[in-house]
């Protein structure tokens, strides 16, 4: 009861009944049709709404009578309902009509920008979307900087900046500016309730900290997670939340090197999943997990959880989706999977090691080429088995007043802890004075290698080259040994 009274003291004080030079004055019987509208919305009988308003607006005689504030109400209201009503098509339609009767006194204009930035939001216009939520965010401020309502403007801003434009600093500051207001807004109850500070503070630190993950501060991510984490594990019922925080937690240990922290994590994540049968996030926690367990170099756990997002994926996506062949291949990978009959290969004995699948890497090499030696390396980047990188080798013996040097441009193909490479030397391609036989018009030096990594770090590799011209260019076949650092 308060509450209406309450709805009806607004009303008068923003004189939404009152008269307009646009048409006649409002009776007693349009302001109670508005008023309905107003007590059936906050009660969310939405059907009701629409049976009271919808015939008006599109009553195109009856509707003229009508005062610019009664229009722009009615015609939010219809749209408003139909929005909640999933219904976007109408809502776009009855909104977009209100806004040539929009009125910047008019307290409903927060909440009319607020469904106008969902609807852009769904439409994936989200710059867009981003322009009327922040319209919406002035004008709640303006009329009532208390309205819950201010919470999920704020989020929704700062879930477009974090999911859909990547800018993460902008991220950070309204998941600030939310916490900040939450706080504030349950500080004023009389009773404290653990059930809001879940439904508010755990999500705000939740994403506080996944936006500072993605910014690469994860000292920061770590304080907000954690934050989130012991709100939410006070409640063990609420599988999604604790799921995904966890997740979050085990991604940020994965990049900071700590991989047993990271399988914790992601363990605990797994098991939440598993409660919701969320087939989808269970697969990709498989997956974590073997990523993870083959950084620590323990292939058995690495080759089990392959295996369990694998058949999984298989279950869930089809024997052929590209998820599940990428994970059967990963799973044969570790397991010396081979000739279609399971084989396990104990890789810890030192016989071989999986090369990184991404990231930069440095070359440093020695190169025996038929009479000669080369010293050198080169730096790269590899990523989902394939890479690229630019040497530079030099030789110290002498051919006629020629010194041996070597440009390589190197692609690489990878898997398991072998590569194959081919490579272009850029010097014979694009300087042909230093060569010895000048007689060759078009001189040229290609190479093509096979390389293993024998240990961790230890890498060797055999060439081919077929090289030309005489002078710098490495000849025939070539052995090289040297290492591999990933940074």
């Amino acid at each position: 009861m308060k509450n209406f009274i309450l709805i009806i003291i607004i009303l008068l004080s923003l004189n939404i009944f009152s008269s307009s030079e646009d048409g006649y004055l409002d009776d007693l019987e349009k302001a109670s049709l508005q008023l309905d509208s107003l007590s059936f919305f906050y009660l969310k009988s939405y059907d009701e709404i629409i049976k009271i308003d919808e015939p008006i607006v599109n009553d195109e005689n009856l509707f003229t009578y009508y005062s610019k504030g009664y229009k722009f109400g009615a015609l939010f209201y219809v749209g408003a309902s139909y929005f909640e009503k999933g219904n976007y098509e109408k809502a776009k339609k009855y909104l977009n009509q209100a806004k040539q009767y929009e009125d910047d006194k008019n307290f409903l204009i927060s909440h009319y920008y607020y469904y106008l930035g969902n609807l852009e939001e769904s439409d994936k216009n989200y710059y867009q979307a981003l322009d009327y939520y922040k319209k919406s965010k002035k004008y709640f401020y303006q009329f009532d900087d208390q309205n819950s309502k201010i919470s999920f403007v704020l989020f929704y801003i700062g879930q477009i900046y974090l999911y859909n434009v990547n800018n993460y600093d902008s991220a950070i500051v309204y998941f600030e500016k939310i916490l900040e207001f939450d706080k504030n807004m349950l500080s004023k109850t009389s009773q404290k309730d653990p059930r809001k500070d879940f439904e508010y503070l755990a999500y705000d630190y939740s994403r506080l900290g996944e936006s500072y993950y993605y910014n690469k501060s994860y000292e920061k991510a770590k304080k907000n997670l954690f934050s989130a984490m012991q709100i939410g594990e006070k409640f063990p019922q609420e599988y999604s939340f604790n799921a995904f925080n966890y997740y979050l937690i085990g991604r940020v240990y994965y990049d900071q090197y700590n991989y047993d922290s990271s399988i914790v994590y992601f363990k605990k994540s797994l098991d939440n999943y598993k409660s919701l049968d969320s087939k989808k996030n269970v697969i990709n926690l498989y997956d974590w997990l073997g990523l993870t367990y083959e950084q620590k170099y323990d292939y058995k756990q690495a080759e089990e959880n392959y295996y369990q997002a694998y058949i999984n994926a298989k279950e869930f996506y089809g024997e052929y989706d590209k998820k599940t062949i990428n994970l059967k291949n990963k799973y044969e990978e570790v397991s010396g999977y081979s000739s279609g009959s399971y084989s396990y290969q104990d890789y810890s004995s030192g016989s071989g090691f999986r090369i990184k699948d991404e990231g930069f890497f440095v070359n440093l090499d020695y190169m025996r080429s038929v009479g000669r030696n080369y010293f050198g390396g080169g730096i790269g980047i590899l990523e989902d088995g394939g890479g690229v990188y630019i040497g530079y080798y030099f030789s110290p013996a002498k051919e006629g007043e020629t010194f041996g040097k070597y440009l390589p441009v190197v692609m690489l193909s990878g898997f398991n802890s072998f590569s194959l490479e081919f490579s272009c030397d850029l010097i014979s391609l694009f300087d042909f004075s230093n060569n010895v036989n000048k007689s060759m018009s078009k001189p040229r030096c290609f190479g093509f290698g096979f390389s293993f990594g024998l240990l961790k770090f230890l890498n060797v590799k055999t060439q081919y080259f077929w090289s030309g011209g005489g002078g710098y260019s490495p000849k025939g076949v070539s052995i090289n040994c040297g290492f591999r650092f990933f940074m």
